[in-house]
């Protein structure tokens, strides 16, 4: 199976220096705001919050479709429709986020802002049903990173649910975006290059397939469950737990030779 493979060209047109200085800005922020200026201090949270968002909108916007459509030609398949690369749609969803993403750092309890955050939510929901990940259901690398994304209209909704008059949704939106999104993808992704960059098969061993599940189900407590319940509490052991499995799996494959070097 073909390995993928991140180039200089690949990095350059990611902006990572861009990237890195606007972290480095909300960072500066929050700590010259210091405690004296709170409302400042969780702009700058939020602004940060968001731009780790706004990677995963765009790389993980790009990957995952032609992920899946790679795999699913190796297996002699082919999606219901060709799998889109980043056209006007995905463009657009990802103007609306970012809108959202400004107006919710701003003023982050507004009509307005609500209003922006459910429609970019649905915008979303229908970028992550046109890469149809339910064709990936047999390999866990790629239905991981399916779920994974799929937090991300979730989260946004109940932000905009939240801005709205409904602000018990607040940490269950924000929970969404940070247990779910960022923190699957980070596994998702990370146990898929780790295996393609030592030279091995992009195929997921059964513990990571329990860990993929033990983190997706700690999402949903994290984000379904009553505050302060045994279940929420539950969310800490089982995010444990998938890391934990990662790291048995992948520290002796990335301390090792890749397999194909002589």
């Amino acid at each position: 199976m073909a390995r993928e493979v991140i180039t200089a060209r690949n990095v350059r047109n990611y902006k990572i220096p861009g990237v890195l200085a606007a972290f480095g800005l909300t960072e500066l922020v929050f700590f010259l705001a210091g405690p004296g200026q709170p409302i400042l201090m969780e702009a700058a949270l939020r602004a940060g919050l968001f731009l780790v968002i706004g990677m995963i909108l765009l790389v993980g916007g790009r990957i995952i479709p032609n992920f899946t459509q790679n795999w699913l030609k190796l297996q002699g398949r082919e999606p219901n429709h060709r799998l889109p690369a980043f056209d006007r749609f995905d463009l657009a969803a990802v103007t609306v986020t970012v809108a959202f993403a400004v107006a919710y750092t701003a003023w982050p309890m507004t009509v307005a802002t609500g209003g922006l955050g459910l429609a970019a939510a649905l915008l979303q929901a229908a970028r992550v049903l046109r890469w149809q990940g339910w064709l990936t259901w047999r390999e866990p690398l790629l239905w991981i990173l399916h779920v994974g994304y799929a937090w991300i209209p979730l989260g946004l909704a109940l932000l905009g649910l939240a801005a709205l008059g409904q602000p018990l949704w607040r940490d269950a939106g924000l929970h969404a975006l940070t247990y779910g999104a960022i923190g699957t993808m980070i596994l998702g992704v990370a146990a898929r290059v780790a295996l393609g960059h030592t030279g091995r098969p992009l195929t997921a061993a059964p513990g990571m397939t329990l860990a993929f599940g033990l983190i997706t189900l700690g999402a949903a407590l994290r984000v379904f469950a009553p505050a302060g319940s045994d279940a929420m509490l539950m969310s800490l052991p089982l995010w444990l737990a998938a890391y934990g499995l990662f790291l048995i799996h992948y520290l002796p494959i990335l301390l090792a030779p890749r397999v194909d070097a002589r």
